[in-house]
C-alpha cells in the first residue's frame, strides 16, 4: 500500500515537474529502502527456520538480495522529497 501511494504521489508530482529526475531517484530510493527493511526483518526468520538444503538455500538468496540492494546507486542518494498526506513535497520548500 505504501509503495502505491508513493508512485501515485510521484505521478502527480511530475505533472508539475515533468523533467525532475529527482523524483525518479526518490522513488527509487525508497522502493530499495523499503525491500531492504523487508529483507532485514525476514532474515531472523529464514536464519532459524531449519537446517535443510531450502531454508539454507533461501537464506543464501536473501544475502545474496541485501548485498545487491546495498551496491544500488539509488539507495545512497539523500532523500530530496518528503510524503505529506499523499503528496510529495521537496525538502527545502516545506
Amino acid at each position: 500500500m505504501r509503495e502505491a501511494i508513493l508512485a501515485a504521489a510521484v505521478i502527480r508530482a511530475s505533472c508539475s515537474q515533468p523533467t525532475s529526475q529527482g523524483l525518479a531517484d526518490h522513488y527509487a530510493n525508497r522502493l530499495l529502502s523499503g525491500f531492504l527493511r523487508h529483507l532485514a526483518l525476514t532474515r531472523p526468520y529464514y536464519a532459524t527456520g531449519g537446517y535443510g538444503p531450502w531454508w539454507q538455500t533461501s537464506l543464501a538468496q536473501i544475502d545474496e538480495a541485501i548485498a545487491w540492494t546495498k551496491s544500488q546507486p539509488a539507495l545512497r542518494a539523500a532523500p530530496r522529497f518528503l510524503l505529506r498526506d499523499f503528496d510529495l513535497v521537496e525538502l527545502g520548500r516545506m
